[in-house]
């Protein structure tokens, strides 16, 4: 923890919700010319493949195509390229933007190697582009990107909705607080959110006066644990939406908590209680806390982390290192979070 870094990224926005994404037919991975050589999906990896069998220009290797761009020079290697960075630093013009050779074999190779990638991805790139200076984006960005299915716009930029971004980083100033309260603070009681997921009931011929919790509690739980990576065996404490007695027993189901008919042994065994394999909704439930609809997610969602902290008292679950909360909109919805003790 510093008061100061050297670097440090950050993010502005103004109305997220109403930017033009100046999104592109077909979306492309990285701003890189293909021209003709990308074929119809303006893929990099068929680039590769151009020969002189069906391009005079290509001079008998592959992956060598004739792309508009500009000619930038190493002050390094003096070596000339089309890429804007080369032996660690920002190369320099040299000509203007013209149709010229590019070597798409070898600035890949490069690229493969500078992001450790062994087996290359699906990458779209661009036919031509249409900036004044036509200089292509490195193909590392569009290595990384098609990794994560990441897709760029006509401007550069990677657009997403940053209304519900979490904050993560920031200067102890901007919540007023010192830095040497902040250190003693510490993260001690830090909790990790290992998986967040909501999900809906899928459409069936159905009465709507009965909503399918059931349906979309499972999709959702299945979705969760993925996330994680872990298993309901993993679980140390549940804190699910009991809004009726039996409808907790449903959930130790649909959460995969027991096999389909095995709740009602859990209860008898003592699974669920306090001091069990896996106490669930120690806190006393919904019949706690008045069922407070909206607040009832959030409650616990609290509970959860109060364990996790070690700060539950006499209910607390011992040696508690991972959770899960359930909550059910009617409609349906259903969201489920797996959070972890993070020291």
């Amino acid at each position: 923890m510093k008061d100061r870094a050297p670097t440090r990224v950050g993010a502005s926005m103004g109305r997220p919700e109403k930017a033009n994404e100046r999104r592109m037919k077909p979306p492309p991975n990285v701003l890189f010319p293909l021209g003709e050589a990308g074929g119809s999906q303006r893929l990099v990896n068929s680039a590769l493949k151009v020969s002189s069998s069906n391009r005079g220009f290509s001079q008998g290797r592959a992956g060598r195509i004739e792309i508009e761009a500009q000619l930038r020079y190493c002050k390094e290697c003096q070596n000339e390229t089309v890429s804007v960075r080369c032996c660690e630093s920002q190369t320099m013009p040299k000509e203007d933007p013209k149709r010229r050779l590019v070597d798409v074999t070898e600035l890949i190779t490069k690229a493969m190697n500078n992001t450790k990638t062994g087996i290359l991805p699906k990458i779209k790139g661009v036919k031509g582009l249409m900036s004044k200076y036509k200089i292509p984006e490195c193909l590392e960005k569009g290595i990384l990107r098609a990794k994560r299915d990441l897709r760029v716009y006509k401007d550069g930029t990677l657009r997403y909705d940053m209304i519900d971004l979490p904050l993560t980083h920031f200067y102890p100033k901007e919540i007023s607080l010192s830095l040497k309260k902040a250190k003693e603070l510490g993260m001690e009681r830090a909790v990790k959110v290992k998986a967040s997921v909501i999900t809906s009931d899928p459409y069936q011929e159905r009465d709507l006066v009965m909503p399918d919790v059931n349906t979309c509690t499972r999709k959702a739980a299945k979705e969760a644990y993925e996330m994680a990576g872990v298993g309901p065996e993993d679980i140390d404490l549940v804190e699910l939406h009991d809004c009726f007695a039996t409808a907790e027993m449903l959930h130790y189901e649909n959460l995969g908590l027991c096999k389909d008919g095995d709740a009602g042994r859990m209860i008898d065994e003592g699974e669920v209680a306090l001091g069990g394999r896996v106490p669930v909704n120690v806190s006393g439930g919904l019949l706690s806390k008045g069922h407070p609809l909206g607040a009832t997610g959030i409650a616990n969602i609290y509970e959860v982390s109060t364990h996790l902290r070690g700060e539950a008292g006499e209910r607390q679950v011992e040696g508690a290192k991972l959770g899960l909360t359930h909550v059910i909109g009617l409609g349906s919805a259903c969201g489920i979070h797996i959070l972890e003790k993070a020291n």
